[in-house]
């Protein structure tokens, strides 16, 4: 089995229950004044406008499992007009009869394509994707954890943030700087703000875990990283306060509530990955449409409870967290 089709294995097989979102409450005011009718949750990936607060987030492909993967995810997202992040196009790059296994668009429907590469990768490599997968963003991934874990993992770093300003900079397309379930610090935000970055997936804990599917792959374990970095909720968290750059979350998104709760925390979208890679592997077609159907109606009918009609009346809804939470906002305040 390749590294492509491993991932989508052991990612199916992990069972996430409890995360950081658990940790958050709103504060319950007894009567709406709204319908579902009233709610607009339409935003914006980069420049484009989305109808939907979700994306799918960046999976797979490099693989006949995977394109099978993305050609469910494709047909989810065309219908229901969800933009879609591809998976890191490195067996792309190296191997161009991989295309195929990203590229499964038809021009009918078409939904926002996300492409995905590391950000070991040059500017002609970010360049090259673009053009192949006719993406309308780049997702740039950076991963130092799961690369160290993974056997055959990059052990050398040095170069990544020049390859992000290079690709922020020069890019007719807009990059997004894209963590894979570490979470990112108000540190790593500044840092890429003075990169150029304007857009970031934070991607935190409590979803995937990419250092526990690296594991799954090793023959001398490093269990011991295996609860490594920052939630959501904590990245979140650290992402208030800084200005011109728009928040993307994703990590351990599990259902609408905690797609609400991430939007209501300063998200301006939500990204989901486990939810639609279990339609794709395991629901039909018909099925997975329904579902991604139902996830958006209780979205809306969520906000109503809270009086929300839009993503920006979400942001002034009234938050509680749990006491570690709260312990953690005052240490990093």
């Amino acid at each position: 089995m390749n590294r492509k089709d491993d991932h989508i294995e052991f990612a199916n097989a992990q069972n996430v229950r409890g995360n950081d979102f658990d940790r958050i409450r709103f504060v319950h005011h007894s009567i709406p004044s709204i319908g579902v009718e009233d709610v607009d949750y339409s935003t914006y990936i980069g420049r484009f406008p989305s109808s939907v607060p979700i994306y799918i987030n960046a999976m797979t492909g490099g693989s006949k499992k995977a394109k099978e993967v993305n050609k469910a995810l494709y047909k989810i997202a065309s219908t229901l007009n969800i933009p879609l992040a591809l998976g890191s196009f490195s067996s792309g790059l190296k191997d161009q009869e991989l295309v195929n296994t990203y590229h499964v668009f038809e021009n009918e429907n078409r939904p926002i394509i996300i492409a995905n590469i590391g950000a070991d990768k040059s500017l002609e490599d970010a360049k090259r994707t673009v053009e192949l997968l006719q993406a309308d963003l780049l997702q740039v991934h950076i991963n130092a954890p799961q690369e160290i874990v993974m056997p055959e993992g990059e052990r050398d770093f040095k170069n990544w943030a020049n390859n992000i300003k290079e690709m922020v900079q020069n890019l007719e397309v807009d990059v997004i700087a894209k963590e894979v379930g570490f979470g990112m610090s108000k540190e790593t935000l500044i840092k890429l703000k003075k990169l150029g970055v304007k857009l970031v997936d934070i991607s935190g804990r409590g979803g995937t875990n990419f250092i526990g599917i690296e594991n799954a792959r090793r023959s001398k374990k490093m269990s011991y990283l295996d609860s490594y970095g920052l939630s959501t909720v904590e990245s979140l968290l650290e992402a208030k306060g800084i200005s011109n750059i728009r928040v993307y979350a994703s990590g351990g998104v599990r259902n609408a509530f905690d797609v609400v709760k991430a939007l209501a925390m300063g998200a301006d979208a939500v990204g989901l990955s486990k939810f639609f890679l279990d339609l794709a592997l395991n629901k039909t077609e018909e099925e997975a449409i329904e579902l991604t159907r139902e996830l958006l109606f209780e979205i809306k009918e969520i906000m109503v409870i809270l009086n929300a009609k839009n993503v920006h009346d979400l942001r002034h809804a009234d938050l509680l967290f749990d006491t570690e939470l709260m312990n953690y906002i005052l240490q990093r305040s």
